[in-house]
């Protein structure tokens, strides 16, 4: 999974709950433009959870970005 967030605290907690819950193995981006480059990095990301509002490029504009390429489940947070 890759969790998309510039947050720390947001983004431990979400890595927690994936972790404990699903046994996830985990990607960070804190940048839209990072996520892009993940994606593409690891087509095995089978989730995405996209925060909005970050840095360098938002969470919509990454979204539309990475199902130019991957048709994998993304999900907004805010």
């Amino acid at each position: 999974m890759l969790i998309a967030e510039d947050e720390d605290s947001n983004f431990i907690v979400l890595d927690m709950i994936l972790r404990k819950t699903f046994k996830a193995h985990i990607l960070r981006a804190k940048t839209g433009r990072e996520a892009v480059d993940l994606a593409k990095e690891h087509p095995e990301v089978n989730l995405i959870i996209m925060d909005i509002k970050m840095p360098e490029m938002d969470g919509l504009e990454a979204t539309k970005l990475i199902k130019k390429f991957n048709n994998v489940p993304i999900i907004a947070i805010t």
